[in-house]
């Protein structure tokens, strides 16, 4: 043999002996018809030598190796030798079997069989042999014609040498036994699986198997050509290869040239059990035996050293320590190999094709789930851990470990790859906060579908049983998706963490830049760039981990929606400013035909579009549901608009004194606060302010153009919000309620400002006792009620106007009952009778000025007719003798007790009740019948 290694480098001694054994077996008579033709050196001797790669002449060479044997006969001695090699034989000795006392029961078997072949004297003479088939085929020995008759130089075929010399191969006489039987069958699987992919001996061994090869019907030879399957067979006939060593020669092909193919999984998962099963046999027979020596039985007839692993047929099963040994090195081998997988689970087991998958939770989506190539590797590693490795490996633990660092890798593999792909394309100013949101998308739109409707059920059902198992079945919602935790968790981790590196980076950035062509404030890039890409990312994958675990691992309230604010903020920081320039450069006209404003509400509004706009931009490309950049935006107005509506209000106190103006900012405020009647501020005002003589107590068109800004303000927002899809909408009232408050109460002081001017002329009226100056009087009242009223008219907002004359008209009323309704310790009979008397005239006036001349179909008439009503019948309960007072507080009494009136002549009545009870208590020292009534009532 040594010869054919030194002719050829490539071809061993194992190489060369399989090779020799696999020849030999085409000449065994153990062929069915199917065979007979075609499993023969003729047709598989070419076979061969391409399989392994051989030249003519090697595959000559090693053929010729067969013939070199002799007549010798086979005798004790050479049987002996066969034993003691075999004895000698790594996976015969007797350390190397798991049984104790394997090696004493193949010994028996040996010398049983030598003592069989002894037995028949044919087996022993080879010449005798020879003759018989001489004379029966010529052409079965090549015998020199010139040496017919010298049996002694007759040289035996290839025929004769498997007949009777076979098991003289399993010796390799010149290498003292170096040549081993086993090895040279997985020489032979080797090559026969390279040549029937049609790849080069010893080369690409590496490769995943063809799947044509891979026939689950045939373990030992998967889908070998029949004549290989049949050599395979004959060899492990012939040699005595057992079906453990068969099945793990496949297991070790199948784990070394790995691939993760449903058919190559189910292989290995049948090939695993197999072995398994095997491996139980012979330690349950093991454990018989030891039982039974223990218990003094001895062993006799009963035992069958058989080949074939076949346990049901009383035989025993020897499996070596070196078998032993490889086959927990192979399994541990093809463990690692599906770990691998598994923390490459995506780029390994995503379908190559996206197919619409059943509804979840359906049988067919059940059943699919429970075939695909991830299933069943998670299932095959949870195999042969419970059954080798369950001490050594925690498996749940593992799988969890490589679902994180397979989406680690995957999260690391993606922005790798989009650095490289946008490598100098974006502004470095935003490329950290632009690659992010490049990644989460990746994320969303590539991993999100396949994890949650493919993979999950896969992953999940594994940790699931182990969790089941760790806690009596006691699983909650989360528990059941232990998977999707895992993946969410581990891709919201490194989004936070990208997160607050973008926080920290820039916190400090600029958040506004100015336009070098407009001179505008605008975003800056880096601004832009977060809240048009990376926002809407974030809040989408939000909303899916929410969807599944009622969560949002990314807290966008954090760190981002400090940025967010921060620019908000800024933004209004800016309209606020822009606020103090804009009403100090207002101008004091209207603003266009029948507007009646100043150009501040439109200016302001103008910038707020701006900014808003500047915001807008930053949403447009978002998906976000509601906007909350621009509610947020419009929610931070409250106080923007505040500002405005008080800076419009300094400048219609300006022309008063600080102190003053202080004063009744600060009586307002309060007011506001306190939610205040406008009768409860005016009252306030009145106790709280006293404003210093003033040269005119008017309206001003500048009084009423401001107020207008205001009740402007209210209609601008609102078109405001309406043209930007009603982004204030709750806080929209609020603003409404601030812009409305502030012109209310500001009419009120409007009024109480008047007010200064008339009460003092209503007071000289009331004490008059010249008739001239008391028409006097009342015409320069009237006239100033007329000229403010007429130009307010003009001037103010239609919805104003109405407001500011029932308040002013209630005033007047007022301030006439303060006179003729006194507190009773200041009560003067004279005083009052002179001022009902003066009153006459004023009430004259006034129906002119507020009713169009006593016409009640007056636009303003129902406004004053409450308090005009109530004080003419003030005036008229003075003119009522005694009797008629108290019938008419009878009236009154009954008409309460009724409760058939409505409640504004409730308070109506409630008014007159009071009024005439003041008015009898004036008139009780003068009438005996008032006094007894009075005296009745109060009992």
């Amino acid at each position: 043999m040594e010869e054919v290694i030194k002719h050829k480098a490539i071809i061993s001694n194992n190489e060369a002996y399989a090779i020799i054994r696999a020849i030999l077996c085409l000449y065994s008579v153990n062929k069915t018809e199917e065979f007979k033709n075609s499993a023969n050196e003729k047709t598989m001797g070419p076979v061969l030598k391409k399989a392994f790669g051989l030249s003519d002449e090697q595959y000559n060479e090693i053929s010729e190796k067969i013939l070199e044997y002799t007549t010798e006969e086979i005798t004790i001695s050479e049987l002996q030798l066969r034993y003691a090699w075999k004895d000698n034989h790594p996976i015969y000795k007797s350390k190397a079997f798991k049984d104790p006392d394997g090696h004493t029961k193949w010994q028996k078997k040996e010398f049983q069989d030598i003592k069989k072949l002894l037995k028949d004297p044919s087996l022993l003479d080879l010449n005798t042999k020879l003759q018989l088939n001489n004379n029966n085929n010529n052409n079965n020995i090549n015998i020199n014609i010139n040496n017919k008759n010298k049996n002694e130089n007759l040289k035996p075929s290839i025929q004769d040498v498997f007949n009777i010399t076979l098991k003289k191969h399993t010796i390799e006489k010149s290498n003292g036994g170096k040549d081993n039987i086993h090895i040279g069958y997985k020489i032979l699987v080797n090559a026969f699986l390279q040549y029937s992919s049609q790849e080069v001996y010893r080369e690409d061994r590496q490769h995943p198997i063809k799947s044509s090869l891979l026939k689950s019907n045939d373990l030992f030879n998967l889908g070998l050509l029949p004549e290989f399957t049949w050599i395979l067979n004959e060899y492990s006939i012939l040699y005595g290869i057992r079906d453990f060593y068969r099945y793990l020669v496949i297991f070790d092909v199948l784990t070394t040239r790995f691939d993760d193919s449903l058919n190559q999984l189910n292989l290995l998962s049948n090939c695993f059990d197999k072995l398994q099963s095997i491996r139980k046999s012979q330690d349950n027979f093991n454990e018989t035996i030891t039982t039974t020596s223990i218990n003094g039985n001895a062993i006799s007839g009963g035992i069958n050293f058989n080949n074939n692993d076949n346990s049901s047929g009383g035989i025993i099963i020897i499996i070596t320590e070196d078998e032993d040994e490889l086959f927990n090195k192979i399994s541990s081998n093809l463990f690692n190999n599906l770990l691998i997988r598994i923390g490459n689970y995506r780029i390994c087991f995503t379908p190559n094709q996206v197919e619409k998958l059943p509804q979840r939770q359906s049988q067919p989506y059940q059943r699919l789930i429970k075939t695909v190539p991830l299933t069943f590797a998670l299932n095959l590693m949870k195999h042969i851990v419970n059954e080798l490795f369950s001490d050594l490996i925690d498996f749940q633990s593992v799988i969890k470990k490589a679902i994180i660092e397979a989406n680690e890798k995957e999260y690391i593999r993606s922005m790798e790859h989009f650095e490289a792909l946008y490598n100098g394309q974006i502004n470095s100013n935003y490329q950290q906060i632009f690659l992010l949101s490049k990644v989460i998308n990746d994320i969303i739109d590539k991993w999100f579908d396949w994890e949650i409707y493919y993979f999950d059920l896969s992953f999940s059902e594994l940790l699931k049983s182990n969790q089941n198992q760790n806690q009596n079945q006691n699983i909650n919602q989360n528990q059941k998706q232990i998977h999707l935790e895992i993946v969410f968790q581990t891709f919201s981790n490194f989004i936070n963490k990208s997160v607050n590196n973008i926080y920290r980076h820039y916190s400090n950035e600029e958040h506004t830049v100015r336009n070098n062509k407009s001179g505008k404030l605008e975003a800056a890039p880096w601004i832009t760039c977060l809240f048009s890409d990376l926002i809407p990312s974030l809040v989408r994958y939000n909303e899916i981990v929410f969807g599944l675990f009622k969560k949002k691992p990314i807290a966008l309230e954090g760190e981002i929606s400090f940025l967010t604010g921060q620019f908000i903020l800024n933004r209004i920081s800016i309209l606020n400013t822009n606020i103090k320039y804009l009403i100090k450069h207002q101008e004091w006209k209207p603003n266009g035909k029948g507007v009646f404003h100043t150009s501040c509400p439109i200016d302001f509004f103008e910038f707020l579009t701006q900014c808003y706009s500047g915001i807008q931009t930053l949403e447009i490309k978002l998906s976000i549901p509601s906007n909350p950049m621009t509610r947020s935006f419009g929610t931070n107005l409250g106080d923007t608009f505040l500002f405005f509506v008080k800076g419009i209000r300094s400048m219609i106190l300006n022309d008063l004194p600080l102190e003053q103006q202080k004063s009744i900012s600060n009586v307002i405020d309060n007011a506001i606060s306190n939610q205040a009647t406008p009768k409860q501020l005016f009252q306030s005002l009145v106790e709280n302010v006293r404003l210093p003589k003033l040269h005119c107590y008017n309206i001003t068109e500048k009084m009423c153009l401001q107020i207008n800004d205001i009740e402007q303000s209210r209609g601008l927002l609102q078109d405001f919000d309406d043209k930007y899809n009603n982004i204030f909408r709750n806080s929209l009232n609020e603003l409404f309620t601030t812009l409305k408050d502030h012109w209310n109460y500001l009419l009120t002081y409007y009024v109480y400002k008047m007010n200064c001017y008339i009460k003092p002329i209503i007071q000289s009226i009331s004490l008059s006792y010249n008739d001239n100056s008391t028409t006097n009087y009342t015409k320069e009242l009237a006239n100033f009620i007329e000229v403010n009223l007429s130009f307010c008219n003009k001037k103010l907002q239609a919805n104003l106007f109405p407001i500011l004359l029932k308040r002013l008209f209630q005033s007047i009323v007022n301030n006439m009952l303060d006179i003729i309704l006194p507190n009773k310790k200041i009560y003067n009979k004279l005083v009052v009778e002179k001022s009902l008397s003066n009153f006459k005239g004023l009430m004259d006036e006034l129906t002119k000025v507020f009713h169009g001349e006593g016409d009640k179909t007056s636009t303003y008439f129902e406004l004053t007719l409450d308090d005009y009503t109530r004080i003419k019948k003030v005036i008229e309960l003075y003119t009522f003798d005694s009797q008629q007072l108290i019938e008419f507080h009878k009236i009154l009494l009954r008409s309460h007790s009724k409760s058939v009136i409505t409640a504004n002549e409730v308070s109506n009545s409630n008014n007159l009740l009071d009024e005439s009870f003041t008015i009898m208590n004036f008139k009780r020292n003068d009438s005996k019948e008032i006094e007894n009534y009075l005296k009745n009532l109060n009992k």
